[in-house]
C-alpha cells in the first residue's frame, strides 16, 4: 500500500496468493494473487499528498513566500523573502517539507525568515548647509527627516520635512514629501555671521569670504608682539558656531595653519606608503626579489608617487625644513628618496610629526577641540647648557624651587648636572630636534627613594600630556604614575629615538605630582604640556591671540666708547617703543649724535632695533670726546722727546711714551706717563709702564752722552811711500818727495757739541773739516759732521728729533794738514854699502826728519839746515844698527859704528845752537854693524836702522828731531809734493774693461765691488751690464751695502739703470749709505740692468755685495726700499 504521505488512486490492497492453472508445470497449477473476489490482482499506483505539510506561519516575521516547488508535498521546497523596505534578522530563507516524527503529518525542516526594517533603505538626504534635526538616523522604511539651516546659514529651497516611502519606479526606498519626492534643502551664508575679531596690538593679515561660515582668517600681532601662552605672532582661525549663543551668531575659533595642515597631509603620505613597504617586506614570496626590472619598477613607483605628492603641497614651507635634513634634497627631483627604506620613511615621519609639535598649533587646536583654550604650559626637561625651544620653559634636574620664570617645580632629589646623581642629558644625535635629543634620566644611581617631580599650581582641573623619549638608549616607563595614578606608558619605550605619550585629566589642590623613579620603572621624561580647563566649563573664553609687548624685542643696548646709559631701567624688559637715553662719562664732553633712542622694529619686521625716536636710523648715535685739556700741557723735556701721545690731547686716560733723544741717556725720572682723573683736574701720573703709574709724575730727564761720537784719532804719516830709485846701475836716477801730513784729533764728545780744528805751526790744511759738530750717523751711533754757522741747534729740545735729521750735514771729513814744502831733510839712498864712496848714487829723495827703523837701502846720506826754535845746548843722539858719521856745519862731531844686531846710541858733544841761525847738518850711514862674534848666517840678518835724535836743557828726554827745523832747501824741488792715491784692495772690480753678461729669465747671481771685507779703492768707475733676449722684470737685492753717504749720492754711488731695447738706457736711481740685508734696490721691467761703481778720492767704505733675480715680464714688481738706513 501507499505510506501515510501518499495517497492511492489505483490498484488492489490488500491481495491473496492463490491456486491457478499453469502450463509450464507438469500438475498444470501454480500460485496467483488475487484480491478479495478472486480476481487476478491491480499493482497499486500512489501520488504524494498535497497537505502533507502545514502552511507557514509568517505572522509578526515580516517575511512572506515567495515560491514553493511542490505545493505541501513531501519534500517540496519553500523559498521566503523578506518584505520590501525589510532585512533578515533570523530564521531561513529555504524551508523544506519533511516527515513528522510520528510519520502521521509532515513538517518543515527549520524556521522562517524573520526580517525588521532595513537601515538606509533610503539614500542619505541630500542638503546644503543644512543638518537633520533628529541626529543620527538610520534612514528605514517610514522614517520622518527633518531638516534645519546651520548657524550662520538661512533657508532658501527645499522640503523641510521628508518620509522614507517605497519608491514607485525603482527598488528601493525615497525620500518623499506629499505625492512627488522630496526636494534637497538648501541653505544660504548669513553674512557677518562671525564678526571679525579687533585683536589689539594686532591685525586681520588676511580674510576670505568675510563673516561666513568656514572663512578663514589670519590675525598677526603687530611688530614686537607676541601671544604670550604660546610665543606665536600669528594664528590662523576659522568662523565656526558659537557654543551656548543660540543660533544667531558664530566666532572665529582656532583652526590649523596652511603649514600644518601640509605637514599632517605630508605625515599621512608617508604612512601610507610606509604601510605598504611593511606589507612588502612582511610577505613570504615577493616576485621583485628574483626579478630585477621588477624591483626596480616597484621602487621607482612609490619614489615617484611620494616625491610627486610632497612636492604638490601648496604650503610646504615647514614641509621643505624637514627634507632638507636628508642629503641630496634639491626641491625639484626625487634623487633623495631612492636609497629610502622602510627606517629612512619612519624617521621621516619622526621628523615631521616633531615640526609639527614645534609649530605648536596641532596641540592648540587639540586643546581647542577638547576644551576651547591653548595649552598654556610646556616644560622641556633638559641639561642646563641647551636652550629651551620657543615657547617651552626648561627644567634641568634642580630640586624643587623658584625657577624665577614665575613658577615653582623642580624634583624631589636634584639631578642636575652639578649633582653627583646628574640625570640632566642633551644626547646630541643628528636629525633629531633639541626638544628630543634632551631629557632627564629620574635617578640614575639609585640615590633617590621614591622620586618624583612637582610643579604648584592653582587648584583646578588640568588636562597633562607627559612624553618619554631617549633617542640613544631604551627608556622603562610602565611605572610613571600622575597623581598616583599608572599612565599606561609600555614596559619600555622602543627603539632609540621612539617618543610615546600619555594624556590624563586631573584634580590639583597644590602641587602637580608626577611619579618618576627608575627602580620603580619610570626611567626618563621628556617633556611635559599642562593645560588649564578649570574655568572653561563656566563659559570664560580667551581670546584667540593676545597681543603682548615681546620682552627683549630690541637687544641690550650698547653704550658707545666715552658714554653710558643713564636710565638701568632701560636694559629690561625693552619692548617695543621703550626709550633709552645716554650720557657723557665723567671727564667726557658731548660732541654730537642721539642722545635718545627708541626700541622699533627691522625693516622685515622679524626682530628689533634701536631707532631715533623719529624713527630714523640710530648710526648718528651720542658721541662724546675726553676733555681734551683735562691734564696740564707737557712740560719741556731736557734731553727727552715725547715717542707717542695717545690720543694726542691732554684728556683722561691719555698715555705718554717718552725717550731719550738719540745721544743722551737717561738721567732721571720715567719714560711713561697717563693723564688721570684727579679731583677737579686732571694729574699726570708716570711709571715704567700702564701697571706702573704714580702721582706726581716725575718726568723723564736725560743728559748727553759724552762719548756719543767717537774720538777721530790724530796722527802723523807719509802720505807717500814710494819705492822709486830701484831701477838699476846702468839707468838713470829718478827723484822723488815724501811729504808728511798729520790728522788732527777729535776727542770724543756729546751730542751737538761743535770742535773747531786748526793746523799746527808749520803746516797747512789739505783736505777736511775744520768745523765739527757731533750728530747722529748711521745704525745708531753718533758721527761727526760738518758743521755750518747757521746749523740747527741740536741740543734744543724743543726741536724734534725727525726735524733735526732732515738738515742736510754731510760726515766731517778729518783735517789732514801738511808739513810745509821747505821742511825737511834731503836723502841720498844707494842699494850697495860701497854707494856712499863709490858714487854708486841709486836715488834722491826728500823725508821729513831723519827716522829709518826698516829700510830697503843699505847706505844713506842725509843732508838738511838746522834751525833751533829756542836757544839752547842740545845734545844729539845718533840710534843706529851700522855705522855713521855726523857732521854740523862741515864739522865732523862723531863717527862711529855699533855691534851686533841690536840699535845703539850715540852722543857726540852738547852743541850751544841758537835761534834763526842755520846750521848744515849731515848724516852718513851704512848698514855694516860690527858682526865678528856671530859665526852663524842666521844670526847676521840685521835691520836698516838709523835716527837722528836730540835733547836740550828744556828738553832733557830725546826724542826725534822735528821737521820743523829742518830745512831741506830754500827753493822749489821739481814735482814737490806728489801725493798717492792710497791702495785699498789688490783685487778691486774691472774700472778698464766693462762686464757684459747676458742671461735668461729665472737667472739669478751675485754682484760686489771687489774683495770682501776691504774698503774699496779710489778714483773707481766699474761697470756691469746683464742683459736678456727678451722684456723681464729686474730685482735687485741687498746682502750688504755701506757706500760712502752723501746728499743725493754725488760722490760714491751705486748708480742702477734700466736698459730698455735699441741701446737706450734710462737711471734708475743712485744708491748710498747704508742698507740692510734684504732691502730691495731697484725693481722694473727692461731689456738689461746696468750697474755703475763710481768712487772719488775722498773717503772709502766696505762696498757692496747684491743679488740680483730676472723673473717673467708679467711678474709683479717688489716695493723698493726708500732710503738708507
Amino acid at each position: 500500500g501507499c505510506d501515510s504521505s501518499s495517497l492511492q488512486i489505483h490498484g488492489d490492497d490488500p491481495v491473496f496468493c492463490d491456486l491457478g492453472p499453469s502450463a509450464l508445470t507438469t500438475d498444470g497449477t501454480t500460485g496467483r494473487w488475487v484480491d478479495k473476489f478472486g480476481n487476478d490482482m491491480e499493482i497499486p499506483i500512489c501520488v504524494l499528498r498535497r497537505d502533507w505539510c502545514p502552511g507557514i506561519e509568517l505572522m509578526g516575521l515580516r517575511s512572506e513566500v515567495k515560491a514553493l516547488t511542490n505545493s505541501y508535498e513531501f519534500a517540496s521546497i519553500a523559498t521566503l523573502r523578506c518584505h520590501l523596505g525589510y532585512e533578515m534578522v533570523g530564521g531561513n530563507d529555504t524551508l523544506t517539507c519533511l516527515n513528522g516524527e510520528a510519520g502521521l503529518t509532515g513538517v518543515w525542516d527549520s524556521m522562517p525568515l524573520r526580517c525588521e526594517l532595513a537601515p538606509n533603505f533610503c539614500p542619505s538626504p541630500d542638503s546644503s548647509n543644512a543638518y537633520q534635526v533628529q541626529g543620527a538616523i538610520d534612514y528605514t522604511l517610514g522614517i520622518v527627516a527633518t531638516f534645519k539651516c546651520h548657524r550662520g546659514f538661512t533657508y532658501l529651497s527645499g522640503d523641510l520635512t521628508a518620509t522614507c516611502e517605497v519608491s514607485d519606479s525603482s527598488y528601493g526606498g525615497l525620500w518623499k514629501a506629499g505625492p512627488g519626492a522630496a526636494q534637497p534643502v538648501v541653505c544660504v551664508p548669513e553674512q557677518a555671521y562671525c564678526p571679525v575679531p579687533n585683536i589689539f596690538r594686532g591685525f586681520v593679515a588676511s580674510v576670505t569670504s568675510a563673516g561666513e561660515p568656514g572663512s578663514v582668517a589670519e590675525l598677526r600681532c603687530h611688530d614686537g608682539f607676541h601671544d604670550p601662552r604660546t610665543k606665536m605672532t600669528q594664528r590662523t582661525t576659522l568662523c565656526l558656531d558659537k557654543p551656548g549663543a543660540g543660533e544667531t551668531a558664530g566666532n572665529f575659533s582656532i583652526g590649523l595653519s596652511f603649514t600644518s595642515r601640509d605637514l599632517q597631509r605630508a605625515e599621512e603620505l608617508v604612512i601610507d606608503v610606509l604601510e605598504v613597504l611593511e606589507e612588502h617586506d612582511a610577505a613570504e614570496y615577493r616576485f621583485e626579489d628574483f626579478h630585477w626590472d621588477a624591483k626596480l619598477r616597484f621602487q621607482g613607483r612609490w619614489v615617484f608617487e611620494l616625491g610627486s605628492a610632497l612636492r604638490d603641497l601648496q604650503h610646504d614651507m615647514s614641509v621643505r625644513e624637514v627634507l632638507q635634513m636628508f642629503p641630496h634634497f634639491d626641491g625639484i627631483s626625487d634623487k633623495y628618496l631612492e636609497q629610502f627604506t622602510s627606517d629612512h620613511l619612519r624617521i621621516l615621519l619622526r621628523l615631521l610629526k616633531a615640526k609639527a609639535e614645534q609649530l605648536q598649533d596641532l596641540t592648540a587646536e587639540t586643546a581647542r577641540e577638547q576644551f576651547g583654550a591653548y595649552d598654556r604650559l610646556k616644560i622641556s626637561f633638559q641639561n642646563g647648557k641647551a636652550l629651551p625651544p620657543d615657547g617651552w620653559l626648561a627644567d634641568s634636574g634642580k630640586q624643587f624651587g623658584d625657577r624665577r620664570n614665575g613658577l615653582f617645580y623642580g624634583w624631589k632629589c636634584g639631578v642636575s648636572e652639578s649633582e653627583i646623581n646628574s640625570g640632566a642629558a642633551n644626547r646630541s644625535r643628528s636629525l633629531y630636534s633639541s626638544l628630543e635629543n634632551t631629557l632627564v634620566a629620574t635617578d640614575p644611581l639609585s640615590r633617590c627613594e621614591d622620586q618624583e617631580w612637582y610643579i604648584h599650581l592653582p587648584t583646578g582641573s588640568y588636562l597633562v600630556e607627559v612624553t618619554v623619549q631617549d633617542t640613544q638608549h631604551l627608556s622603562t616607563s610602565s611605572g610613571c604614575r600622575l597623581q598616583g595614578t599608572n599612565l599606561g606608558f609600555p614596559s619600555t619605550v622602543g627603539p632609540p629615538g621612539t617618543a610615546v605619550m600619555r594624556s590624563m585629566t586631573v584634580h590639583v589642590t597644590g602641587n602637580l605630582t608626577i611619579s618618576a623613579d627608575e627602580d620603580s620603572g619610570c626611567s626618563t621624561l621628556n617633556r611635559v604640556t599642562i593645560q588649564d580647563i578649570t574655568a572653561l566649563g563656566a563659559g570664560n573664553e580667551l581670546p584667540v591671540l593676545q597681543c603682548d609687548r615681546i620682552a627683549g624685542w630690541c637687544p641690550v643696548p650698547e653704550a658707545r666708547d666715552k658714554s653710558h646709559i643713564v636710565s638701568m631701567a632701560a636694559m629690561s624688559p625693552r619692548y617695543l617703543g621703550s626709550q633709552v637715553q645716554f650720557a657723557c662719562d665723567d671727564r667726557h664732553v658731548y660732541d654730537h649724535g642721539l642722545t635718545t633712542l627708541m626700541c622699533g622694529s627691522t625693516a622685515g619686521g622679524s626682530s628689533g632695533r634701536w631707532v631715533a625716536t623719529t624713527g630714523g636710523q640710530s648710526s648718528l648715535q651720542i658721541s662724546c670726546s675726553l676733555n681734551r685739556t683735562w691734564c696740564p700741557a707737557l712740560p719741556v723735556l731736557t734731553g727727552a722727546a715725547v715717542t707717542s701721545l695717545a690720543p694726542p690731547h691732554q684728556g683722561v686716560g691719555s698715555e705718554v711714551m717718552l725717550q731719550c733723544r738719540r745721544g743722551f741717556r737717561r738721567q732721571a725720572g720715567n719714560p711713561y706717563a697717563r693723564c688721570t682723573e684727579g679731583t677737579t683736574t686732571g694729574v699726570w701720573c708716570s711709571g715704567t709702564g700702564p701697571d706702573d703709574c704714580t702721582t706726581p709724575a716725575i718726568w723723564l730727564h736725560c743728559e748727553a752722552i759724552p762719548d756719543y761720537c767717537s774720538p777721530m784719532n790724530g796722527g802723523e804719516s807719509l802720505i807717500a811711500n814710494v819705492s822709486a830709485g830701484m831701477e838699476g846701475e846702468d839707468e838713470f836716477p829718478s827723484h822723488v818727495t815724501r811729504v808728511v801730513s798729520e790728522v788732527i784729533p777729535v776727542p770724543a764728545g756729546a751730542y751737538g757739541g761743535i770742535v773747531e780744528l786748526q793746523c799746527p805751526p808749520h803746516h797747512r790744511q789739505v783736505i777736511g773739516d775744520s768745523r765739527v759738530v757731533c750728530g747722529h750717523g748711521p745704525l745708531g751711533s753718533g758721527a761727526w759732521q760738518r758743521a755750518r754757522e747757521n746749523s740747527t741747534i741740536v741740543s734744543d729740545s724743543s726741536v724734534d728729533d725727525s726735524t733735526i735729521q732732515l738738515v742736510d750735514e754731510a760726515i766731517a771729513q778729518p783735517l789732514v794738514c801738511e808739513l810745509d814744502h821747505m821742511y825737511g831733510a834731503r836723502r841720498q839712498y844707494y842699494t850697495t854699502f860701497s854707494g856712499l864712496y863709490g858714487g854708486n848714487r841709486s836715488g834722491l829723495d826728500v823725508v821729513p826728519n831723519i827716522d829709518e827703523t826698516e829700510s830697503q837701502y843699505d847706505s844713506y846720506h842725509f843732508e838738511t839746515w838746522l834751525s833751533p826754535n829756542i836757544s839752547d845746548s842740545y845734545i844729539f843722539s845718533i840710534e843706529v844698527i851700522g855705522s855713521f858719521t855726523f857732521s854740523l856745519d862741515g864739522r865732523v862731531l862723531l863717527s862711529g859704528r855699533s855691534k851686533g844686531v841690536e840699535a845703539q846710541r850715540f852722543r857726540p858733544p852738547a852743541q850751544e845752537l841758537l835761534i834763526n841761525e842755520y846750521y848744515k847738518l849731515s848724516l852718513q850711514f851704512l848698514s855694516d854693524p860690527d858682526l865678528s862674534d856671530r859665526s852663524d848666517p842666521a844670526q847676521r840678518e840685521v835691520t836698516r836702522h838709523i835716527r837722528l835724535l836730540w835733547a836740550s836743557t828744556s828738553q832733557p828726554t830725546p826724542v826725534i828731531v822735528p821737521p820743523t827745523v829742518l830745512y831741506h832747501s830754500f827753493e822749489q824741488l821739481y814735482s814737490f809734493p806728489r801725493v798717492v792715491s792710497t791702495l785699498n784692495d789688490m783685487y778691486p772690480c774691472d774700472a778698464e774693461n766693462p762686464v757684459i753678461r747676458r742671461l735668461s729669465i729665472n737667472d739669478t747671481g751675485v754682484l760686489f765691488d771687489g774683495t770682501k771685507g776691504r774698503k774699496y779703492n779710489q778714483k773707481l768707475h766699474c761697470t756691469i751690464v746683464i742683459s736678456t733676449e727678451m722684456d723681464a722684470v729686474f730685482n735687485v737685492f741687498v746682502n750688504y751695502f755701506d757706500v760712502q753717504e752723501t746728499p743725493g749720492c754725488i760722490a760714491d754711488r751705486v748708480d742702477i739703470s734700466q736698459g730698455l731695447g735699441g741701446g737706450q738706457i734710462e737711471l734708475v736711481g743712485a744708491r748710498c749709505g747704508v742698507y740692510a740685508k734684504g732691502d730691495v734696490l731697484a725693481s722694473f721691467q727692461g731689456r738689461a740692468l746696468q750697474i755703475d761703481f763710481v768712487t772719488d778720492n775722498d773717503i772709502e767704505n766696505e762696498g757692496f755685495n747684491i743679488s740680483y733675480e730676472i723673473r717673467p715680464w708679467l711678474s709683479d714688481k717688489l716695493a723698493v726700499t726708500t732710503g738708507a738706513r
